[in-house]
């Protein structure tokens, strides 16, 4: 859910089942770290959140094995998943730069980037402005490579 979504592992860990609107394909964080957000699930997003089965004694779509709160596993898992990967050296909060990269990789801008991951300041955003030089470069190169 992470890298579909680029929320944050608290945002994640915390997420409600209330909060997930499959009729409008959002998510709707009353209490994110920059207050509340909203925002479009991708396909992977939704994908995953249908599969995952919903306890009737808990409002958390990850809940907690023994207690009624939240599974507060993440960082065990994560550890687990690195190295069985091979990725000693990757964070858990990679895979959100991993979401914005993919994104401007992908064309979205800097404002809207900056909008899906809940920044409330721009140059937060603006670790991601080396990436546009790829799509430029990818066109350039395209021209370049035609018969004279």
């Amino acid at each position: 859910m992470l890298v579909f979504t680029g929320a944050r592992k608290g945002e994640i860990e915390t997420l409600r089942w209330d909060a997930v609107d499959f009729g409008t394909g959002y998510l709707r964080l009353a209490d994110s770290k920059t207050g509340q957000k909203a925002f479009p699930l991708n396909a992977g997003a939704l994908e995953i959140l249908r599969k995952i089965p919903r306890l009737e004694s808990s409002p958390y779509v990850f809940p907690a094995n023994r207690s009624n709160g939240y599974y507060q596993g993440t960082s065990k898992v994560w550890r687990i998943i690195r190295s069985m990967a091979g990725l000693s050296d990757v964070r858990m909060h990679d895979l959100r730069h991993s979401f914005a990269s993919i994104a401007v990789s992908g064309g979205a801008s800097l404002p809207i980037i900056g909008a899906l991951l809940g920044q409330k300041d721009s140059a937060t955003t603006q670790r991601y402005a080396y990436l546009h030089d790829d799509p430029l470069r990818v066109a350039a190169e395209a021209v370049g490579s035609l018969p004279c």
